[in-house]
């Protein structure tokens, strides 16, 4: 069936579309370019809330305990194979970093060596150059976990959760320095920082509360639709809390000089309501380009990474410092990723290899 056959007819494309903007943002974040990484804040709990909403949209709707486990149990595998495989493909960038750090010797292997480096593989997932792995298996564990508190607790109790593990968050990493210095309870501070801030800017717990909207929206797109549509209160709330979310990095800055955080107090609600605002925009695209579309983000957003480590040599070749360098980073590096993508559609339609299509 050509592209021309299958019209889509739900709203969905407008998801798929801000989807493939904010994964190329995300490069953005990474390559330190300025305003763009603010606006690539948006991404991770984007997809989180995407993805939330597409598997209970499913999930919900399924006949038993048993056919919902199944699911769950599918959706894990599938991002537990896609998190082996990336790791695979990076594993040459892992050892040329390791090489570029240390080209005279080789890394120290030790039974407490291994063990740390099994935590990180298995429940951190950010360890080399690898550095949005921990995506994969944040969504792993932290659908996981949402799933059982929505089963045996309720959603009021799951959101009460969700939104104290948050205000955690935004404790150490954001407000930190600003949380410390106006309470004073600086001794505090290293109980917080080590291990709890590696833990909430690296692992699931980052995923529990756009897990949760995630289903709230799914549950409003089912018996408040009116909601979930009604583009006027949408637009007003999503400019409202985007011009907070800029305010509040710029008020962050000044307090802490850091020009972008993983987590801020207006970030949720303002992507809450971009997750609406793709919703309700109707777009008018086939099926298979939409799935294009979707391939496309995921694999701008996993692959981007592998082209880090050529940086500096690439700022020396064309003598850039400062922020012209990270803006050209940010662009080149993005090309060299959309190239990438291109390249792996043409060997997977070539080979018919089907551990090609398990990447994505």
């Amino acid at each position: 069936m050509s592209p021309s056959q299958t019209k889509s007819t739900t709203p969905y494309v407008g998801i798929d579309l801000l989807k493939c903007i904010l994964a190329i943002l995300v490069v953005a974040i990474h390559t330190h370019a300025p305003f763009f990484n603010i606006l690539g804040r948006f991404a991770v709990p984007f997809f989180f809330m995407t993805s939330s909403f597409f598997f209970f949209k499913k999930y919900i709707h399924l006949e038993n305990r048993h056919a919902q486990n199944i699911a769950l149990w599918r959706y894990a595998k599938k991002l537990a194979i896609m998190y082996v495989l990336w790791r695979i493909l990076y594993l040459p960038f892992d050892i040329y970093k390791n090489f570029q750090s240390n080209p005279n010797s080789f890394p120290n292997i030790s039974v407490s060596g291994l063990i740390k480096w099994f935590f990180k593989f298995v429940f951190i997932g950010r360890d080399g150059t690898f550095i949005t792995g921990w995506y994969l298996i944040a969504s792993i564990f932290g659908m996981l976990v949402i799933v059982f508190l929505i089963r045996y607790v309720g959603l009021r109790v799951t959101l009460i959760i969700s939104i104290i593990v948050e205000l955690l968050i935004l404790m150490v990493t954001s407000y930190g320095q600003v949380t410390f210095s106006i309470i004073l309870i600086n001794h505090a501070l290293p109980f917080l920082n080590n291990p709890f801030s590696t833990l909430t800017t690296n692992t699931f717990i980052r995923s529990l509360l756009p897990f949760t909207l995630g289903f709230i929206i799914f549950m409003l797109s089912n018996s408040h639709k009116s909601i979930t549509t009604n583009k006027k209160l949408i637009n007003f709330y999503l400019i409202l809390f985007s011009i907070l979310y800029i305010v509040e990095c710029i008020v962050l800055y000044r307090f802490t000089g850091v020009g972008s955080f993983d987590e801020t107090l207006f970030l949720q609600p303002a992507v809450f309501f971009l997750v609406l605002y793709g919703m309700a925009s109707h777009v008018s695209l086939s099926t298979s380009h939409s799935l294009y579309l979707r391939e496309f983000s995921t694999f701008i957003f996993l692959v981007h990474p592998m082209f880090f480590q050529f940086r500096m040599s690439l700022d020396q070749l064309v003598n850039i410092t400062g922020v012209a360098a990270d803006y050209f980073n940010f662009v080149w590096i993005v090309l060299a990723s959309i190239a990438t993508y291109f390249a792996y559609r043409w060997l997977r339609k070539l080979t018919g290899f089907k551990w090609l299509r398990y990447i994505l």
